[in-house]
């Protein structure tokens, strides 16, 4: 099922396949005579025209996904991180760990014939054991034949010209956050001596995004009831860099319980990201706007897994240490490796592949449980405003008087159609 936005001004309607981010415009006229029966065929033509913005659709049994925290110690004291009351002692050995996760990782796809692999490094802070990263990498390269992607997940303070060397050698995607602007982030991102760490962090972008130009680098905004009021600052200071076509950032809001002094609630976070949408449009700053809030989640995966600093496995990055969701260790699963599927029984919702029942991990800091989290309004809301932005229509004025002249349009799209076909 494809989600199709349409949007009507003067004597032309827009059309956006919202899965693939494409765009195009139609008499309007034209568009009133098409029947139901013509308009996958139509969609179908909308993404042969237009360069996609999203990636790909994710395929279940295609690739394997793997998290690997690779050390729990960390230079940070970051308030909200959900790892505080872990052990963060323990971390992975090349020598013996490694070679456990190889054999591992050689099992799996020999039994479920994966055409690739994707690997995540991730903390603490991952780079606190770069030597496992990187003996683990070459490994890899040398002992498979098919394609494998690199992600680091970093607080982005102790890069050197070796680890970005060998990260730029290999082709590595790196997701590093930031907590507001200069002020702010230094508040939320101290190190253990109580100093700021903003300007190593922008330091390091930049000579990433002049030197090394085989990193893909995502700026991850993180926004909470303390800092959103500095995040257009922050978004300035990350303008320049956005002239780079391997960097892009997005905003997201933290997981925190709902009583906590960060928590923003839904109608706040609406006119935050109103706010901040109407800043970016009017600075031209691009912005990753591929929201899917659950789609991707490895918890409802059964394709993706989470191995642990000390060996346990895990369905989800957010439960490590937490024994009641541990499946086994490296070579020793206890519980099945399989995921729930989508957590939403509505299928037919308009927005079911950007969600699949919502990030389960909001529901568990609450009340401790993984459970369904639908957010529908928040969704379709987002979307809604990111189209009026892509047409240039986004304005604070009227907004939701806007919004409702966008219609959704949920079709059942067969690729291979032709137009005698639908006739």
């Amino acid at each position: 099922m494809e989600t199709i936005y349409s949007f009507s001004t003067d004597d032309v309607v827009y059309l956006k396949n919202l899965y693939t981010g494409s765009i195009c415009e139609i008499d309007e006229e034209l568009f009133k005579k098409l029947s139901l029966k013509e308009f996958p065929y139509l969609i179908s033509e909308i993404d042969k025209q237009v360069p996609f913005i999203h990636s790909k659709r994710i395929v279940e049994g295609d690739e394997l996904s793997l998290y690997i925290v690779t050390t729990m110690s960390c230079n940070l004291t970051c308030s909200y991180c959900f790892e505080n009351d872990k052990d963060r002692k323990p971390s992975l050995s090349s020598e013996y760990d490694g070679k456990k996760i190889v054999n591992f990782i050689l099992d799996e796809l020999n039994f479920k014939k994966y055409k690739s692999l994707d690997i995540c490094f991730t903390g603490g802070e991952s780079l606190y054991n770069f030597q496992f990263i990187r003996n683990l990498c070459e490994t890899l390269d040398e002992k498979l034949a098919i394609p494998i992607s690199y992600t680091l997940i970093t607080n982005g303070t102790i890069f050197t010209n070796k680890i970005m060397s060998f990260l730029d050698c290999h082709n590595f995607a790196i997701q590093v956050s930031f907590d507001g602007d200069e002020h702010y982030h230094n508040l939320e991102r101290c190190n253990r001596l109580g100093k700021g760490t903003y300007h190593r962090i922008i330091n390091n972008l930049s000579v990433m995004l002049e030197k090394y130009k085989n990193l893909s680098i995502q700026a991850r905004v993180n926004i909470s009831k303390r800092n959103y009021i500095s995040i257009q600052k922050l978004f300035l200071d990350l303008k320049k860099y956005t002239e780079f076509e391997n960097f892009n950032l997005y905003f997201d809001f933290v997981a925190v319980p709902n009583d906590s002094i960060l928590y923003i609630d839904s109608e706040t976070k609406k006119k935050i990201c109103l706010d901040l949408l109407l800043f970016l449009s009017k600075e031209n700053i691009p912005y990753y706007h591929d929201l899917k809030i659950g789609g991707y989640c490895m918890f409802k995966n059964q394709d993706s897994l989470t191995i642990h600093a000390n060996g346990n496995l895990y369905k989800c990055y957010s439960l490590v240490g937490n024994e009641n969701y541990q499946l086994g260790s490296i070579g020793q699963v206890t519980n099945e490796l399989t995921g729930l599927g989508s957590m939403c029984p509505y299928k037919d919702c308009a927005y079911y592949e950007f969600c699949y029942g919502d990030c389960p991990f909001n529901t568990f800091v609450n009340n401790g449980k993984m459970e369904r989290d639908c957010q529908f309004d928040y969704l379709e809301w987002f979307h809604k405003i990111v189209f009026l932005d892509e047409l240039g229509l986004l304005t604070k004025e009227d907004v939701e008087g806007t919004i409702q002249h966008i219609s959704v349009h949920k079709i059942y799209v067969d690729k291979n159609l032709t137009m005698e076909a639908c006739r």
